[in-house]
């Protein structure tokens, strides 16, 4: 069963508890998005984590336009520490800034110790069935 969790017009997110599955689609909209905004929405995402403890995530960035600082990228890795998913699917951003920002953010969680499995999609399709077959 699905369930819509949470909204704005940067985010969306949904949980399939069937697949223990979190999903994230990031909007256009982002490149309006300050850095208080994103830390706003990445402490929604943490709470959602938090409460249902998905094994699977899958992050749509695709259409992602906010660009992650290498500070910002430091305190989300530290925020997720012990509470990531354990597979983690990312449709990437077209933005080549926002790609190489969600890339490092993920090294981060890494080098932090938190050992996930990520795989990069340009396609969503794919990242579903990928996430779907774990």
């Amino acid at each position: 069963m699905t369930s819509n969790l949470y909204a704005d017009k940067f985010v969306e997110i949904v949980y399939d508890a069937g697949q223990s599955l979190l999903i994230h689609y990031w909007y256009e909209s982002t490149s309006q998005m300050s850095d208080e905004d994103y830390q706003k929405t990445v402490s929604i995402l943490v709470r959602v984590f938090q409460k249902y403890k998905p094994l699977k995530c899958l992050a749509v960035t695709n259409k992602m336009q906010y660009v992650v600082t290498p500070e910002l990228q430091k305190w989300v890795s530290q925020q997720f520490l012990g509470i990531a998913a354990k597979y983690n699917g990312i449709v990437v951003s077209e933005n080549i800034f926002t790609l190489l920002s969600v890339e490092q953010l993920m090294e981060e969680l890494d080098e932090a110790g938190e050992r996930t499995i990520t795989r990069y999609f340009t396609d969503q399709e794919q990242a579903e069935e990928w996430l779907l077959s774990i």
